[in-house]
């Protein structure tokens, strides 16, 4: 079998897949003759790339989400995809911390202004993270690890999903609450929901109007969910103190995107999956797979 690589891998999963006989390259060449591709995020894997690839039977999408193929064009040509669900969580998770507390202490602006030169020590005063109120947007796997990794900072956890696992949340000291009280209420929110039809856009202006003057807002999940004309109005208002944003609508976004020039604004280039332990799990957990199908 010959499987192409149309994005990054790492190696040591190119290693596995050839000790396990299959020819790995990265000439877009044979295309035509390949019956598996491994992909990243970018890779836009539609009809249009699809009916390059006429013999293909699997893709290795080295990535959680899947939102980036069209899963019924795959399953109509009889396409197996395998994924990686679990394999970087947390990392996503431990960025999401790290992001809460740069924002809480204007880490970055602080650092910026120190290399030119300027002590602003009292400008930069910042807040503790202690008995905050932190609205989870989305419980589930990565949801769930923020708050796991939140217990030791003494805060008050709210959580909002559709699909409710109260044992869970209690383990957690999470409360269930909806997503408007979640709004009301927290003094910092993060959102970690897929990007799925009904989460497209579920954050905008009316959505930024119900928060907390002064809230800290952070994306760790798709640019889609979030409006980001109205975000970019709530930062310039005041009613947002701070973001912190891993995904953007467009990626990478354009250089005139005024997120990336807000000084209350920390932006990071889809980076919370990407350490490199995160990475290697997000790309064998495919290979596996492949190589279990292959085996059957």
């Amino acid at each position: 079998m010959k499987c192409v690589l149309l994005g990054e891998t790492d190696s040591e999963a190119v290693k596995f897949l050839e000790k396990n006989k299959v020819i790995i390259t990265s000439d877009k060449k044979e295309l035509s003759e390949c019956e598996a591709i491994s992909i990243r995020i970018d890779t836009k894997t539609d009809k249009t790339l699809l009916d390059k690839i006429p013999k293909l039977k699997y893709i290795l999408a080295n990535s959680v989400g899947v939102d980036h193929i069209d899963l019924n064009e795959c399953s109509a040509r009889g396409i197996k995809v395998f994924n990686a669900p679990l394999s970087n969580i947390d990392s996503v998770a431990e960025l999401t911390i790290a992001h809460i507390l740069s924002c809480l202490r204007n880490i970055v602006p602080a650092n910026n202004e120190l290399k030119k030169g300027e002590w602003r020590k009292m400008e930069n005063m910042g807040c503790e993270l202690m008995n905050k109120t932190v609205g989870i947007v989305g419980f589930g796997n990565i949801g769930r690890l923020v708050a796991k990794k939140l217990q030791g900072f003494d805060v008050r956890i709210l959580a909002y999903d559709v699909i409710k696992d109260e044992i869970e949340a209690r383990k957690l000291n999470a409360t269930y609450v909806s997503l408007d009280k979640i709004l009301k209420e927290s003094d910092i929110i993060t959102v970690h929901v897929p990007l799925i039809a009904p989460t497209k856009g579920m954050i905008g202006e009316k959505q930024f109007d119900m928060m907390k003057d002064g809230v800290i807002f952070l994306n760790m999940a798709r640019g889609g969910v979030i409006i980001e004309e109205d975000l970019i109005n709530a930062l310039k208002s005041g009613k947002i103190k701070a973001a912190a944003l891993d995904a953007f609508a467009e990626e990478p976004p354009k250089k005139s995107n005024p997120l990336l020039k807000m000084k209350n604004v920390i932006t990071t280039p889809h980076l919370g999956g990407m350490t490199k332990e995160g990475f290697r799990r997000m790309c064998m957990e495919p290979a596996k797979k492949l190589i279990e199908e292959l085996r059957k």
